[in-house]
């Protein structure tokens, strides 16, 4: 890990990260580089494959944060690996997405449908592989549709927006 070079990306930015974030970021991305070494990878020819493996024990310890996963993304732009960049910016992209859809088939259907399609337990953790996010996502669109009319999950998914506000796209709808 090229430590000094990390610390300058990370301060000379127009807004520069806080010494105890780089700290955090060093930590993080140093533990990932010990992980890789048994795949015999390095920071710069780690792919998705052993980032996703990565993932799990993250997972698995509870240490699946959003600042863990931004640490690994910036060392990763700053070393222009972007078969590691790329997966890890799909997860924080794509980290609401449940959370908001859970939210809203609670406001359009109420508690009790939404824990049978969605219960708070079911919900994803930051971090999952995004194959087997698909797998997650298809069940519970197989249980809106058997659960919900088909109006109800239309209202449900076109709402889910990927928790932008509700009027964010108000301009594209009325044109």
């Amino acid at each position: 890990m090229d430590q000094e070079g990390f610390r300058k990306y990370l301060t000379d930015k127009e807004q520069p990260i806080p010494e105890e974030e780089i700290i955090e970021n060093t930590k993080m991305v140093e533990k990932f580089e010990r992980f890789i070494k048994q795949f015999g990878k390095t920071l710069e020819t780690v792919t998705e494959v052993e980032f996703n493996k990565f993932s799990k024990v993250l997972i698995k310890e509870g240490t699946n944060t959003y600042p863990n996963y931004a640490a690994l993304s910036r060392y990763a732009n700053f070393i222009e690996n972007h078969d590691l960049y790329l997966p890890i910016l799909g997860i924080l992209d794509g980290s609401e997405v449940m959370n908001v859809l859970h939210d809203r088939l609670r406001e359009h259907v109420g508690e009790e449908k939404r824990d049978k399609i969605l219960s708070k337990e079911d919900l994803p953790p930051l971090g999952m592989p995004d194959a087997e996010k698909m797998k997650v996502t298809q069940e519970i669109v197989k249980r809106m549709e058997k659960i919900l009319d088909p109006s109800d999950c239309k209202k449900v998914l076109a709402d889910v927006a990927h928790g932008l506000p509700r009027d964010f796209r108000k301009g594209e709808r009325e044109k």
